[in-house]
C-alpha cells in the first residue's frame, strides 16, 4: 500500500488483508473523545488547517479500498505542514484483524523494513495479546532517512488498529516522546453500537 505521503515510513507496511464476516465491528474513540477537550484534535477538511491549535492534527491524507472498504489510512500533520513537507506525521491505519499475535504482526513488518533499511532497531515498549506498542529507529536509510517511529497496535474482535507517531530524525526529543506515548494511549477501542 502506498499513502499520499510517498517515500515515507508508512509506504514500508505491507497490508494483508484478511476475510472478515463484518464490516468494521469496532472503532476507535480519538483522544479528543476520550481524554477532553484539552486533547489533540485530528481534524480533516477545507478549514481543519485554519482551525487547528498548535496540538491538533490536520489531516493530509487518506487511502481506502474503494472496492469494499477493507482497510483505511489516514495521515495527520501539524498546522502549516503538508504530506510532501512534514516534521512529525500521526497516521491511522484500520484493516481487518490478521491471523496472527500482535508481536508477529510487528515481526512481520520488521522484516519488511529490514530489508530495504538493514540498520533499523525495533524495540517492544509493552505488549499483551490484543496489543503491542514498539519503536523503531531508523538511520542512514536511502529510501526514508532518519525517522523514529512509534507504534501502537490494537486488535478488537474483527479489526486491527495501527496508530503511529513519526519524526523525521534519529531521536524523538524526551518531551516529545512522552507526549506522543501518552497520544497513543489515549485512543480507546470501543464497539459499534
Amino acid at each position: 500500500m502506498k499513502s499520499m505521503l510517498g517515500g515515507l515510513v508508512v509506504t514500508l507496511i505491507t497490508v494483508v488483508v484478511w476475510p472478515i464476516s463484518a464490516r468494521a465491528v469496532e472503532t476507535l474513540a480519538f483522544p479528543e473523545t476520550v481524554a477532553g477537550a484539552s486533547a489533540p484534535h485530528f481534524l480533516s477538511g477545507d478549514t481543519a488547517n485554519a482551525a487547528a491549535r498548535p496540538i491538533d492534527w490536520v489531516q493530509v491524507g487518506e487511502t481506502e479500498n474503494r472496492d469494499d472498504g477493507r482497510y483505511v489510512q489516514k495521515d495527520y500533520v501539524r498546522r502549516g505542514e503538508s504530506a510532501a513537507r512534514w516534521s512529525e506525521l500521526f497516521t491511522y491505519m484500520n484493516t481487518p484483524k490478521p491471523d496472527e499475535s500482535p508481536e508477529a504482526f510487528m515481526e512481520r513488518q520488521q522484516a519488511t523494513v529490514l530489508k530495504k533499511c538493514p540498520g533499523t532497531i525495533f524495540t517492544v515498549l509493552n505488549q499483551s495479546d490484543t496489543e503491542i506498542l514498539y519503536e523503531s529507529t531508523i538511520t542512514r536509510c536511502s529510501e526514508v532517512g532518519d525517522q523514529h517511529e512509534l507504534v501502537r497496535v490494537i486488535y478488537g474482535s474483527a479489526n486491527m488498529f495501527r496508530l503511529s507517531y513519526t519524526v523525521k530524525d534519529a531521536t524523538i526529543p524526551t518531551p516529545g516522546r512522552d507526549a506522543a506515548l501518552k497520544l497513543l494511549s489515549e485512543f480507546q477501542l470501543r464497539p459499534n453500537s
